[in-house]
């Protein structure tokens, strides 16, 4: 895959896990990618990889999704602040 990656910026957040119901301290490391020609299995809305399912989101999906603002306002507004 030809893959162009770049080294954006870094922030640590300190926030309370609902799922395991304590403070956890997060690093979020922040990359820009640039795939010149895009793999058939990440075509579409979805994709799996490794057993794993992913979703492509864009930010507003993202703010519009009430679950998943509750749970990370703080990390979709860094994202969103570093990717004008």
């Amino acid at each position: 895959m030809d893959v162009t990656t770049c080294y954006v910026t870094h922030a640590i957040h300190c926030k309370y896990s609902v799922s395991d119901g304590v403070y956890k301290q997060y690093k979020h490391i922040l990359y820009r990618l640039i795939l010149k020609d895009i793999p058939d299995y990440l075509e579409g809305k979805s994709f799996e990889l490794e057993g794993k399912r992913y979703s492509w989101m864009s930010i507003d999906e993202l703010e519009n999704d009430l679950n998943t603002m509750e749970k990370n306002e703080d990390v979709i507004a860094f994202v969103k602040a570093k990717c004008k």
